[in-house]
């Protein structure tokens, strides 16, 4: 992406909510970051961005893959996070298998009991004794 300046941004057309504007202003900003800096952006509940009222905006997925991979970019780490499964963005991670799915993993209800904790602390202890 060539380098925009803030006059690059059509200020008009951000008052609209226009996506393709807002994602300009967006670039620019990511842009005047120093290269020091590392992004971090968690999108949850990806599905719902690909509801019809959403369907303009779907570009904007495709951009900031695009844009974490480019590194004349800071550095960007994107998390997507959803409940239900995604028809857009699914086949893009799918073929590195970047795909971490969690309906397998047990899950913990309540906290450990005391007593468990401590048996796990020492058997850790243990092992680090034994080296």
């Amino acid at each position: 992406m060539e380098n925009l300046g803030y006059n690059d941004v059509d200020k008009s057309q951000l008052w609209n909510h226009d996506p393709n504007e807002l994602f300009n202003l967006f670039c620019w900003l990511i842009q005047a970051l120093p290269k020091s800096i590392t992004l971090v952006f968690l999108i949850d509940e990806a599905y719902i961005y690909e509801r019809d009222e959403y369907a303009e905006g779907l570009f904007v997925f495709d951009e900031l893959l695009r844009l974490a991979a480019d590194p004349t970019f800071t550095t960007m780490k994107l998390l997507f996070t959803s409940t239900r499964r995604t028809g857009y963005l699914r086949p893009k991670f799918q073929p590195e298998d970047l795909i971490i799915n969690v309906e397998g993993i047990p899950q913990q209800t309540g906290m450990p009991s005391e007593g468990r904790m401590l048996r796990r602390m020492q058997r850790g202890l243990d092992e680090d004794d034994s080296i």
